[in-house]
């Protein structure tokens, strides 16, 4: 049996793709629903042990192809395992009439939402805008402590965006401006990545005291790029 991917942002159309296919009577999986996802540091991957009993060799001997709908960063690990990818875009204005129109999923309606999948959808551009005209794009990082323990206050507090303790936040501030004047001093633009969930509650936490640090998820970087770790974040005096 086939294995094709079908894959792209939320708004390409990747779920018409799929209910056409299914209609045609071929099978078809949509790995956004049955616990094909987990989530991993405050991102949603996909669970190799689902993915790699829905690929299995078992498959090998049947006929017809099994068309699999899914987006997330893992799934470069399971190309090998895929006959073919389908990769579905769309122009920015398309995207967001689908998302804010469509009545099959929620996701994308929250203005929040739509904020992220518009940048993601715009990843080369910005990633060109900060480079400037260096040959590489230099970051900050989170200390994965940091990142894990913002990851659970938001995933604990939702409703209530970032939590931090009042002396962590301080620090992690205070690290962060001398950071991003020390980029400044370089002549490079302050730019920190972090996980997916994370950027928006970051970029608020930080828009008062370092209104120029950009704050890019990791959806958002381009494959193929050229990055350079600057120097990693730490919340500690």
């Amino acid at each position: 049996m086939k294995r094709v991917l079908i894959t792209g942002m939320s708004g390409t159309g990747k779920s018409s793709v799929l209910h056409e296919q299914a209609a045609r009577g071929y099978p078809t999986v949509d790995t956004d629903y049955g616990g094909y996802f987990e989530t991993v540091d405050g991102e949603r991957l996909w669970r190799e042990d689902r993915i790699n009993a829905l690929l299995s060799s078992d498959l090998d001997e049947l006929p017809g192809v099994l068309f699999v709908q899914g987006t997330t960063r893992n799934q470069v690990l399971f190309y090998p395992c895929f006959d073919h990818i389908v990769l579905l875009s769309a122009p920015p204005d398309v995207l967001v009439e689908r998302l804010t129109t469509r009545t099959t999923k929620s996701y994308g309606k929250d203005p929040a939402e739509l904020t992220e999948l518009v940048r993601q959808r715009m990843s080369y551009a910005i990633y060109h805008q900060l480079r400037g005209s260096y040959d590489d794009l230099a970051v900050l990082n989170l200390d994965p402590r940091i990142e894990n323990q913002i990851a659970t206050n938001i995933a604990q507090g939702a409703s209530h965006g970032l939590i931090i303790e009042p002396r962590t936040a301080e620090a992690l501030m205070r690290n962060l401006i001398n950071l991003a004047d020390a980029m400044h001093r370089e002549g490079r633009p302050p730019v920190l990545v972090c996980a997916n969930e994370l950027r928006r509650h970051i970029k608020k936490f930080t828009r008062r005291s370092i209104p120029k640090l950009s704050v890019l998820s990791l959806a958002e970087l381009p494959d193929r790029i050229n990055l350079t770790s600057f120097d990693v974040v730490r919340a500690e005096a």
